[in-house]
């Protein structure tokens, strides 16, 4: 029997590949119509043992421990322990290390005027949402964060407050405040941010909390007759690895210092704010809130360069400080 038709069909059934394989071998004769036929409709085979080195996922898994035995370290014990020693020798016999504003103490010269912009930007665009809900309605949800700006609340099914399920997740709309529109996130007033920078779980409650872009103009050198801080005139340098203050500290108790969330503000009496009676100063208050909000935000991002900020994101809680809270 001639092998050529069945071949040359084979090779078009399989689009050449056993053709050219048994090319590349070279062993016609030794094959019969059915070991070809066999080879073309397996395919090539594949043995089940690897001729080459074994890939890392077919390396079989450590024995487990005994229950008496830990899991040993990355990093030897004793390893840690030798790194740690030589590191408290290098610190005893380090000189002096210079540290450079804000971190030694002082203020930075060119961010002093930038606080006290930010601060004046933030009160007036605190005044002008005070103007503008005169005139515009504010609605907030009872049970959730949600806030809508108009004559009446959306009627979108988008509530996640308590027993949602029972309302079908429609929101229950009452009427919002300036609080709803610049959300007042407050942080821990520090007296000394050098010298004490952490608050304590047991100060917690002593140390008042002010608005967090407040604090942060303090930081930067605004001065406040409510928020009394710590301005250095020496700076504080690095001795064997802590710090060490020349300057003889001033006695502070913290229980003295009653601070409001809302003294930014003092000044502004809400009797004296004027209405407004046309549609032309109401889009003049509207565009000076803006440029006001807008002046804030860049001054404090350039504030921030310098000085270091903390926060916990689930706590919603923000701390402009060089260490974090316990």
């Amino acid at each position: 029997m001639s092998l050529r038709p069945l071949l040359k069909a084979s090779a078009v059934f399989r689009n050449g590949h056993g053709l050219r394989k048994a090319i590349q071998c070279n062993s016609f004769s030794t094959f019969t119509s059915s070991q070809i036929l066999r080879k073309e409709l397996d395919g090539p085979s594949y043995s089940s043992k690897p001729s080459g080195p074994l890939s890392p996922k077919h390396v079989d898994l450590p024995e487990p421990l005994p229950k008496g035995q830990r899991k040993p370290l990355p990093t030897p014990l004793k390893v840690l322990i030798r790194r740690a020693k030589e590191e408290k020798t290098l610190n005893r016999e380090a000189e002096q290390r210079v540290l450079h504003p804000p971190e030694n103490g002082l203020l930075v010269p060119e961010l002093i005027k930038v606080s006290h912009e930010v601060y004046q930007a933030s009160i007036t665009v605190r005044l002008g949402v005070r103007k503008l809900l005169n005139v515009l309605s504010v609605h907030t949800c009872r049970f959730c964060p949600e806030v809508h700006i108009g004559r009446l609340g959306h009627e979108l099914r988008t509530c996640k407050g308590p027993k949602s399920g029972s309302r079908n997740a429609l929101h229950v709309w009452i009427r919002g405040s300036v609080d709803h529109v610049v959300d007042p996130i407050d942080c821990f007033h520090l007296y000394d941010r050098v010298g004490n920078p952490r608050v304590s779980h047991n100060d917690m409650h002593q140390i008042p909390r002010i608005p967090a872009i407040v604090e942060l103009c303090i930081q930067a050198g605004l001065d406040l007759k409510e928020c009394p801080t710590r301005r250095r005139v020496h700076p504080v340098y690095i001795v064997a690895g802590q710090i060490t203050d020349f300057e003889p500290s001033t006695p502070y108790h913290v229980k003295d210092l009653q601070v409001s969330n809302d003294f930014c503000l003092k000044e502004l009496d809400l009797k004296e704010v004027s209405l407004l009676s046309n549609a032309q100063e109401i889009q003049q208050t509207g565009e000076m809130t803006l440029e006001a909000w807008e002046r804030m935000r860049v001054g404090a991002r350039e504030i921030m360069k310098k000085y270091p900020v903390k926060i916990v994101v689930i706590a919603r809680r923000f701390k402009w400080v060089q260490r974090d809270t316990k």
